[in-house]
């Protein structure tokens, strides 16, 4: 999954001044983009999965990086 807390970490940088403003920004712009990708892979898997059960808890379970 997309590690969001070093883009949190930007906003607080941000806060504090210790990064400029667009740096923050882009990288709140990219976590949007990154998100809505992985959203549209997810849909894509799940219509893939559909049919099988075992499939679709397969990669679920990946997802959340159960081993």
């Amino acid at each position: 999954m997309i590690d969001t807390d070093k883009y949190e970490e930007f906003e607080n940088a941000m806060n504090e001044g210790r990064i400029e403003r667009v740096h923050c920004l882009w990288a709140l712009a990219e976590v949007k983009r990154l998100r809505e990708q992985l959203a549209k892979a997810n849909k894509y898997v799940h219509t893939i999965c559909q049919h099988s059960d075992s499939m679709l808890m397969d990669y679920e379970d990946y997802m959340k990086g159960d081993d």
